[in-house]
Formats: structure tokens, sequence, C-alpha cells
């Protein structure tokens, strides 16, 4: 097939682009262009494209401005939605707990769902005050329904020496204001989730299904408490255990991946439930079943952004497998990015996107290119140095494609990032699958219980292991500042960097051809 361009291979990656134009573009004239203009501009100009079909050229180009019509159309309805009016007095509402209460201090953090009033179905993030050891605050569980008497107020920033933003994270999870609990203006109740649209209550189902496994599973067994906050976290996806020096030294060493599920951790759960379902006569309805369990998983852990991308993907694997099409590709990525840019346009500027996204783009452009390059070499021959190099491969892509984000969000580089994958990577891997197996040996006591010492003991490998690394000298550059501008730079210098170095490697096979 001739293409004019390799862009023409991804057609799909145009749409994505013109989205994320589009958002941008209504994201910045919001209060300044209305939802209505949007909407009417796309209308007019698809009504307009129709009528081009004799024109290809320019149809197509006219087709990229109603996608970016399209995005900002649907940004201006999200962040209206999202852009509710709080009152200006405490109020009285009913809620239920949506989120594994911590205690922190002197308060008990939970996050709430509204059930009533004009709230109901938003978020809010809720600091109980203890009123004494063992209060009442600590044994609230997910699911359990609250009375409350409140003032809800606007999210604000308390970051103010880094770019990441907390109030626009908290609106892109769907939650709405803050608020601050006495324990006198609270008590239990049973509450009716009428209100609650179907999604709601069957997140609030997942969440309670998750709250029960860390209870039952985690919790039945001597592990201590850091061993065991990292297991729920790589698992299930609840880092509220985790303390402040287990983030740091994580945080330091560049394996924070490790513990925010990603591709790296459905992928795993992926090869599982594939392994379980290899016969071909079955082989349709066994992908039918990972898709579904997949999914189902995304909704326990809390539906995360990037959890929610590997999942899209990974459906679309299974998908084009049974069409017998490449599975992994910039297409791909690029229906998952489209796929949850038009459910929630918001999801552009949440950092587990954006890190995910790229982490999985710079692999698909740079892996191949830095993993040939000792190809041919004396040692290629050797197995084990092959899948070392290719740890090694992935982990610089990843490493291009995130870095710059780090770097302006959290002000720090990992400079020992390789020797953390090449502990952190498989570790992981072996604790998911003996977690996996930690699951299916419930009804074996006695199994169950030997599973979990090696678990325990990888996990406090990992652990011990990311703590030597953290303490090496010069383990991370700190203080990093960045503004937007720099790091659109900066990622223009690789990717110039890339195509400069594809055009000396075309040069370099041309010579060598002529000379032949």
């Amino acid at each position: 097939m001739i293409t004019n361009g390799r862009i023409q291979l991804y057609p799909l990656l145009r749409v994505a682009i013109m989205l994320i134009i589009g958002i941008i573009l209504g994201n910045a004239l919001y209060g300044v262009v209305a939802q209505w203009v949007w909407m009417l501009s796309t209308v007019a100009l698809l009504s307009v494209s129709l009528l081009l079909w004799r024109r290809p050229i320019i149809q197509s180009t006219v087709i990229m401005i109603i996608i970016i019509l399209a995005g900002a159309w649907c940004v201006t309805a999200q962040i209206r939605e999202v852009s509710v009016a709080l009152p200006d007095v405490p109020v009285e509402y009913e809620a239920v707990v949506a989120g594994r209460p911590v205690v922190r201090g002197k308060v008990v953090r939970c996050d709430l769902l509204l059930t009533d009033g004009p709230l109901a179905g938003h978020k809010v993030k809720a600091s109980i005050l203890r009123d004494a050891p063992y209060s009442r605050a600590e044994r609230l569980s997910v699911g359990d329904g609250m009375r409350i008497a409140s003032e809800l107020r606007e999210p604000e920033n308390y970051y103010p020496e880094s770019n990441f933003d907390y109030r626009r994270w908290l609106l892109i999870h769907d939650f709405v204001a803050t608020t601050f609990v006495l324990p006198s203006s609270w008590q239990s109740r049973q509450v009716s989730l009428e209100r609650l649209s179907r999604l709601d209550r069957i997140a609030l189902r997942a969440m309670r299904m998750r709250d029960s496994l860390l209870a039952h599973i985690y919790a039945g067994h001597d592990v201590p408490d850091d061993e065991q906050a990292v297991v729920a976290a790589m698992t299930l996806g609840d880092k509220s255990a985790l303390t402040k020096e287990l983030k740091e030294t994580y945080s330091i060493t560049g394996a924070s991946h490790v513990l925010a599920l990603s591709g790296l951790h459905l992928g795993i759960i992926y090869v599982i439930l594939s392994l379980l379902f290899l016969r071909r006569r079955t082989y349709a309805v066994g992908q039918a079943v990972i898709v579904v369990s997949m999914w189902a998983y995304v909704f326990m852990v809390g539906m995360q952004p990037s959890v929610m991308r590997a999942a899209t993907m990974f459906s679309l694997c299974s998908v084009v497998s049974l069409l017998n099409r490449d599975r992994m590709s910039l297409n791909t990525l690029s229906f998952a990015a489209i796929v949850m840019l038009a459910s929630n346009p918001l999801y552009l500027w949440d950092i587990g996107f954006q890190m995910s996204f790229m982490a999985v783009l710079a692999i698909f452009v740079f892996y191949n290119p830095v993993y040939r390059c000792l190809s041919g070499r004396g040692v290629w021959r050797f197995r084990p140095f092959r899948w070392l190099w290719a740890m090694t491969s992935v982990s610089v892509a990843a490493q291009l494609g995130v870095a710059p984000l780090i770097a302006y969000y959290f002000g720090r580089f990992s400079c020992y990032f390789l020797l953390t994958n090449m502990l952190a990577v498989p570790l992981t891997t072996f604790i998911i699958y003996c977690t996996f197996v930690l699951f299916v040996l419930t009804p074996l006591p006695a199994l169950q219980s030997w599973v979990g010492e090696v678990l325990l003991t990888s996990v406090s490998w990992l652990n011990g292991g990311l703590g030597f690394i953290a303490s090496l000298p010069g383990a991370s550059i700190d203080g990093i500042r960045l503004d937007v501008p720099r790091v659109v730079l900066i990622y223009v210098v690789i990717a110039c960097v890339y195509w400069l170095g594809v055009y000396a490697v075309r040069l370099h096979r041309s010579a060598a051809y002529i000379q032949k």
C-alpha cells in the first residue's frame, strides 16, 4: 500500500491530536466562548463536509476542524458540569463513604459520595475530626451511610511551590468540594442510593469488594505495615497505607510507577487470564471473558486513568486478535486516548493520564532504535544479554517520555532509574503473580500461608533494594523548576534528535548500498 507519509499509516493519531488541540482551545476560551457556539459550529461544519465528497482533501481538512470544535464543545460541557455552585452556609446532607478512611493525625480522611440534594452524585473530600482514640470515624468503612451537617468549600491548591494543580486534580475526579466535619456534626445512618446513577452504584459495589479483599486477604496475614501497603497499592490501587517515607523512597529511585496501577500491572493480569484461555475452540469466548474481567478490575480499583488507558488498549488488542491484525500500534494507543478524552476531556490534565500515554508513546517510538543499537555484536548471541538489553531499552524509552513531566510536576530526576527498573520490574511481576496465587488458594490456608511468606519476602527485598538505591550518592536531582514552554521545548529537542538519528541511519544504509 502506497501512503502519503508515515502519518497516513496512523489515521487515529491525527484524530487524537486534533481532539487534544480542541480540548486545550475550549479550556483556554472557557467563559469567553459559550458552549452553544461550539455546538452550532460543529454541526454547521459537519453539514458542509457532507457536500464536499468530490473534494477529498478539502473535506479531510474540514473534518479535522470539526474534531477540534467537538473537543472544545466537550471540554466546555464537562467544565460546566463540575463547576457547581456551593452554598455559603453549612448545610445538612446524606452521603455514603466511597473511599477507604485513613487516619491522618487528628482527623480521619475519606471520600464521600453525596446521595441527596442538588449535589447528589458528586464527591467530597472530607476530614472528620477524631474526638478520641478509636473514635466512631475510625470505624467507618466503604459503603457506610452518614448524615452530616458541615460547610462545603471550594477545593484549594495546597502545593504553591509545585506545578501540581491539586484543585484541578479534584475536579477531574469529580470532587466538587472539601469539608471539615466535627464529631457532633455527623451520625451513621442508612441512606438511599436511588438518586445515584447506575454507574455510581456499580463503582460503589466494586469499591466495597476491594475493601473486603484488603481486609480478608492481606490483613489476615502477619505482614508488616510497609509490605502490606505496597502489596495493596500494587494489586488493588489502594495507596492510603503508604507512609511518607516509603513514598519518598520510591520517588527518589524512580519506582513510583510500580505503586501506581498502569499498563505493567494490567498487562500481567492480561497474561494470567490469557493463559487460562489458550484453547482455540473457545478463543472468542475466552477473549470476551478477559475483557469483562479487566473492566471489572478497573471498576474495583476506582477507574484510575492509567488503568483505563491500559484496559482500553488490551480490550482493543483482544478484538483485533480475533481478526489476526497487529495488536499494538500507535492506532491502538490513539484509540484509547480518543475514548478516554471523549468520556472525560479533563483527563488531559491528569498526571496519570499524561505519564501513562507518554510512556507508551515513547516505547512505541524509541524502543526499536535503542534495542537495535547493539544488534549484531558479539554478545548478541547470548539470550540473557538480549533479555537484559530489552529491559534496558524499554526503561530508556519510557524515561524519555516521562522524565520531562516528572521534572515539571515534582522537580526531580532519578539518576539510577535503570538500576531501579532492573530490580523493581521483575520483583513487581513476581509479587503480582504471588498475590493472584494467594487469592486462588483461599480455600487452602496451609498453602496460602506459605505463599504469603514468599510474598512477604519478595516485598521486603523490593523495599530494601530500593532503600539501598535511594541512599546512594546522587540518587536524584531535586529542585528542578520548569514551566510549560520549557517542557514542550525539551520534547521538541528529543524529537529532533530522534529524527536526526533516523536520517543518519538512512544515509549510512544508502552509502553502504552504493558501495556494494
